[in-house]
């Protein structure tokens, strides 16, 4: 029963471990924010984080109108300390489903330094054909 007891908490402790490393290489740049095209036909509403030591740029929410399929494409700026400014745009094709939940992860990002201060510029929706 000890031996059993040891690999339980040996497995716990790593777990802990785990989960700490990889949340300490993340940073929330928005948390719980709408936003919405300019002519509010499509409103979106989630988080904006880096993850992996800012290699990665992660959309996470749910869309908050119905607008039917289509591609929904998300802008975002960064600026970093020495006044340069590096764009990214996130991606993805949605069904359009009011409350439909999205996931949207950025290609690697590179030459945007941990100091950068980060913005979500616009929100665009292209509706199917």
């Amino acid at each position: 029963m000890s031996k059993a007891i040891n690999v339980i908490r040996k497995t716990l402790c790593i777990a802990v471990i785990l989960f700490v490393t990889t949340d300490a290489f993340s940073r929330i740049l928005a948390n719980g924010k709408t936003w919405c095209t300019p002519d509010e036909a499509v409103c979106i509403q989630g988080s904006l984080t880096t993850d992996n030591g800012y290699s990665l740029l992660r959309y996470s929410g749910r869309l908050k109108s119905n607008s039917g399929p289509g591609e929904l494409l998300i802008a975002i700026t960064a600026h970093d300390a020495d006044g340069d400014k590096h764009h990214l745009q996130l991606s993805s094709m949605i069904k359009g489903h009011y409350s439909e939940i999205l996931k949207i992860d950025s290609e690697i990002i590179r030459g945007v330094d941990s100091d950068s201060t980060w913005h979500l510029d616009t929100v665009r929706f292209y509706p199917a054909k």
